[in-house]
């Protein structure tokens, strides 16, 4: 759901080329593979791989659970907050560590 929430906001803003990543290999492979997806997430998959023709180019990539932990901070912070909240150049300092940790 985060994935599709994102290409939504990212065509909204204009984004031309993206690029996913995420560490749950599962839903990467799912959103490169060919046909419906029949699980009970099929129809959110499927949807996402719709959203790729709204950019002239989307990838998909897979990266292990340790290397996102930028990721993994900022979902723990928007689980306190009461309102929606969009960073478009820079994160807060407070990320910056575990963004130098992550390159």
């Amino acid at each position: 759901m985060a994935t599709l929430q994102g290409m939504v906001f990212a065509k909204e803003i204009g984004v031309s080329n993206l690029v996913v990543e995420g560490d749950c290999l599962t839903v990467i492979v799912a959103v490169g593979s060919l046909g419906d997806d029949l699980s009970s997430l099929g129809h959110i998959l499927d949807d996402i791989k719709r959203g790729v023709s709204w950019y002239n180019s989307c990838s998909f990539g897979h990266v292990r659970r340790g290397a996102n932990g930028v990721a993994h901070a900022i979902a723990a912070f928007a689980r306190s907050l009461s309102s929606e909240i969009f960073w478009l150049e820079e994160l807060p300092s407070c990320f910056q560590p575990l963004l130098d940790f992550d390159s």
